[in-house]
Order: C-alpha cells, then structure tokens, then sequence
C-alpha cells in the first residue's frame, strides 16, 4: 500500500500547516480507499449483532472482514482526519528543513520536518532564548526572540 506513504508524508505536512499539498495527497488516499464506506457499514452491522464485546472479532470473521479490511477502514479513517484540517500557514524551506512559524505574543512557535532524519535530539538555542525538539522528521522549537534567521541556522546544526 503505497498510501500508507503518502499518508506519512501528509501527516508531516499538516503538521507545520501545508494544508494544500496535504490535501492533494489525502485526496488520492481517499480515491484509492472509497471501499471502506461499505465496510463501515458491515463492520457496524456485525457490531450490532453481538450483544458482548469479546464476541466481535468471530462475528467479524464470520461476517468475512479481514484485517486487510480494517486497515483500510482505518487508513481512510485517518485520511479524512487529516484532509480537516484547515489552518493554512506560510512555509519556509532551509535546506532540508521545511518549517512553518506562529506567533504568540513574544513567543515564536517553530513547526519543522526533514524527511530523512531519523532520531532523537533535545537542544538550547544559544542565539535566542528558546529550545528545539527533534523526533525521527518532526521538529518543534520555542523561540524568545525576533532573530529568527540566526535562530534557524543554529537550529540547522543541532538537527544535523
């Protein structure tokens, strides 16, 4: 399932707020799983006919919904969370890093990714009072300052 990808990516995407790309890629998702309506429906159905919880799972082999089937449900599921939302933000591109910045009063808020990183990274920011978080490709900083072109490149060297 190639959408799984796709979905990975416009998670990532709907992090730091690029709802239009995000959205184009949810939207093929979405066309490639319109099937799960009707499991919806039948797993509903078998929902319905078991009076204890436990007896479910039989009565969904018995019904014939596979685990394929539930991973579909579940992936468009998933889609449609993601194409709600709405909060469109202006994007920034630093090398690899793609970011987005909110503004809280004297707090700056920095939503990043990198698709290729991987690990863990916790970080001060000396050029600004703040800190960085970096997680596998996300990447979250708190900034208290309005350098915010020194503050990213230091940011660059933290997440390598």
């Amino acid at each position: 399932m190639s959408c799984i990808d796709d979905l990975n990516r416009a998670f990532l995407l709907s992090w730091i707020g690029d709802v239009k790309n995000s959205n184009k890629i949810v939207e093929k998702c979405i066309r490639d799983l319109k099937d799960a309506k009707r499991i919806k429906k039948d797993i509903n159905n078998a929902i319905e006919k078991s009076s204890r919880l436990f007896e479910v799972p039989s009565i969904l082999r018995k019904e014939g919904i596979s685990e394929e089937d539930i991973l579909r449900l579940t992936l468009y599921e998933f889609s449609k969370r993601i194409s709600r939302s709405d909060y469109e933000r202006i994007i920034y591109t630093e090398g690899k890093l793609i970011y987005s910045i909110n503004s809280n009063g004297f707090k700056k808020i920095l939503r990043g990714i990198e698709f290729d990183r991987k690990g863990y990274t916790f970080s001060f920011i000396n050029s600004c009072n703040g800190f960085v978080i970096a997680y596998n490709q996300i990447i979250y900083a708190e900034l208290l300052c309005d350098n915010i072109e020194a503050a990213i490149k230091e940011i660059i060297k933290i997440i390598g």
